[in-house]
């Protein structure tokens, strides 16, 4: 509950700060107007997303064709211009042993459901 207090105060604080320096700053009444509705709708739409980031589930997606290729030719031309040592593991490759990950994380439940089930339709 005191989560909810602070992000309430400082919501609140950002728009009675906002009010008076849009007000002072902006000599233009409908200029003014629209800034006053964005810095009200704001606030609510980033508490709406970071709710909606928290609960939604992230499907793993491949990674895509031509970026290790891409990746490894701006790194050659960042090694080239400013010296040092290619990266390593590269995006690309983080990106792919991630998805491996996940796919495993997947097939490890499914065969744990699976093997639930059976026991129950058995046992």
């Amino acid at each position: 509950m005191t989560t909810f207090w602070i992000i309430l105060f400082s919501t609140v604080t950002t728009w009675i700060i906002l009010y008076f320096a849009i007000k002072i700053s902006v000599p233009d009444p409908g200029f003014r107007r629209t800034l006053f509705v964005i810095t009200a709708i704001l606030p609510l739409v980033l508490v709406i997303a970071l709710i909606r980031t928290m609960f939604k589930r992230v499907e793993p997606r491949p990674c895509p064709q031509g970026l290790q290729e891409a990746e490894k030719e701006v790194d050659e031309e960042r090694v080239a211009t400013f010296g040092g040592k290619a990266m390593k593991p590269t995006f690309a490759e983080a990106w792919h042993a991630s998805y491996v990950r996940s796919l495993e994380r997947t097939a490890e439940g499914i065969d744990r459901f699976l093997h639930n089930r059976a026991l129950l339709n058995h046992g």
